[in-house]
């Protein structure tokens, strides 16, 4: 855990001082490409039945107006000017539409869902957005969000809100951020087998019926998962460790949180106001009992059956780290590439 977080640290530094001189120059701006049944505003995208794929960066954002259709990135850019161009990948309105290989960053939101249902966004790398790196909202609903890389958004990597039900968020890694994932007035979301490290706050929900499950969520500044007034969710088998407070409860009910490692977090678990949750089965570091002791939390709040042992839970692989500082050494690459373009250097 402390090597990659020196890792992802030293790299983040690195990049930090080049992204000024990664924005687009206004000369190199571009209009607003639209995919409406042809790509509309620009040459860098190669149109081939319903598929649409890009041959180069372009600096502008992306709105799209056609359903069933898949947008390839092929290992391209989309970038914004920074915090006034609001959405990078617009999908309003759209259904069964797959964006994959794409990497976008300097807008507001990398991407936009509003009232969009069916989607996937894959294997895409989402970074120096101002606000969220990927927002759903407005009755979003049975989007997948897998194997993206988000790395620094200034919020947080993913906001859900506005009955946004029934999504999936998986095999993602989300690191640096305010808040690594939240979830509000929506239900039934999955999260699951992700990477959420590094952020202030890991994960937040004030939903009902969510599962969190399967990630690894460690060295989060406050909150590894924030149950914020949430009922009726499942977090488990979950490896939890280094946090500030692994889960904190607030006026909650009805929470299942069991099968999770709490490993070495400043404080474990806090419940506060009204919370009356079950806690069950779960590894605690700082228990010192047999098995047949409850690991007490609060007054109101115990786990009856703690385990002696560490769960075995999968974690996403080292590479998925590495991976993030490609991400960002490629991008000190570029930021030289552009420099040179300029005659700068």
């Amino acid at each position: 855990m402390k090597t990659r977080r020196i890792l992802l640290i030293v790299f983040s530094c690195a990049l930090a001082l080049l992204v000024t001189a990664m924005l687009p120059a206004a000369a190199d701006r571009l209009e607003a490409i639209r995919i409406d049944g042809g790509a509309q505003g620009t040459g860098g995208i190669q149109e081939n039945g319903n598929i649409y794929t890009f041959t180069r960066d372009i600096n502008g954002s992306l709105v799209v107006q056609r359903d069933n259709i898949v947008i390839d990135g092929a290992g391209f850019t989309l970038s914004g000017t920074g915090a006034w161009e609001p959405k990078g990948v617009d999908l309003t309105g759209r259904s069964n539409v797959t964006v994959k290989n794409l990497a976008v960053q300097y807008f507001q939101f990398g991407f936009w869902l509003e009232n969009s249902s069916g989607n996937v966004v894959s294997n895409c790398t989402v970074t120096w957005n101002s606000e969220w790196g990927i927002e759903l909202r407005n009755s979003s609903m049975g989007n997948t969000v897998t194997g993206n890389i988000l790395v620094n958004n200034h919020y947080g990597g993913i906001r859900v809100r506005d009955g946004s039900n029934g999504n999936t968020f998986s095999g993602n890694t989300i690191t640096d951020h305010g808040r690594g994932i939240d979830l509000a007035t929506s239900e039934n979301n999955m999260v699951k087998g992700n990477y959420i490290g590094d952020n202030n706050d890991g994960l937040a929900t004030s939903d009902a019926l969510d599962t969190i499950a399967g990630n690894t969520i460690t060295e989060c500044f406050d909150r590894g998962v924030f149950l914020n007034g949430a009922r009726g969710n499942i977090v488990s088998a979950n490896n939890i460790t280094g946090n500030g407070v692994g889960v904190l409860s607030s006026t909650g009910d009805n929470n299942t949180i069991s099968g999770n490692n709490f490993v070495d977090n400043y404080a474990q678990a806090l419940c506060i106001g009204a919370a009356a949750d079950r806690w069950d089965g779960n590894y605690w570091s700082d228990y010192n009992g047999t098995g047949s002791e409850p690991y007490i939390i609060d007054a109101s709040n115990q786990d009856s059956r703690p385990l002696a042992e560490a769960t075995a839970i999968p974690e996403l692989p080292l590479w998925t780290v590495y991976a993030v500082l490609a991400v960002m050494a490629a991008a000190v690459c570029a930021a030289k590439r552009k420099l040179r373009s300029r005659g700068d250097v």
